[in-house]
């Protein structure tokens, strides 16, 4: 996987992080850095790097350290800073490894195995434009 650097010009403005509450967490810069055993999958990253994603966004770099633990966080970043994706990324892989340890049946019968809420009919179908990229 080719590594940018991250805080390149797409993000000279947006890498300024504040932590409010919790415990401070060293970012994921690098598609490197975003895998391992309890992180996630190197494919994914591999495929997110092939698609042309050269970095995670500072929402993404801040926020999955946290999320992969089973934290619960908060982020607030302007539109088109990698939230959504941010956010989907952790649920879909904790779902799948649930699944894969049979502590979770994805069976529609069996009801959401993660809910997604937004506050308007607008965003709630931008985040499902999303989820099928």
């Amino acid at each position: 996987m080719a590594e940018a650097t991250w805080g390149e010009a797409e993000w000279k403005d947006d890498d300024k992080v504040r932590v409010l509450h919790g415990e401070q967490v060293e970012p994921w810069k690098t598609w490197a850095t975003c895998s391992g055993p309890w992180k996630f999958p190197n494919g994914l990253m591999q495929f997110l790097a092939d698609a042309g994603f050269k970095c995670p966004t500072p929402i993404q770099a801040y926020t999955w350290p946290v999320l992969m633990t089973g934290k619960d966080v908060i982020g607030v970043a302007k539109t088109g800073s990698g939230k959504t994706l941010g956010y989907l990324l952790p649920g879909y892989i904790k779902v799948k490894r649930s699944e894969a340890s049979e502590k979770l049946s994805c069976e529609q019968s069996r009801g959401p195995a993660m809910l997604v809420l937004a506050p308007t009919r607008e965003l709630c179908q931008q985040i499902y434009e999303e989820r099928d990229r």
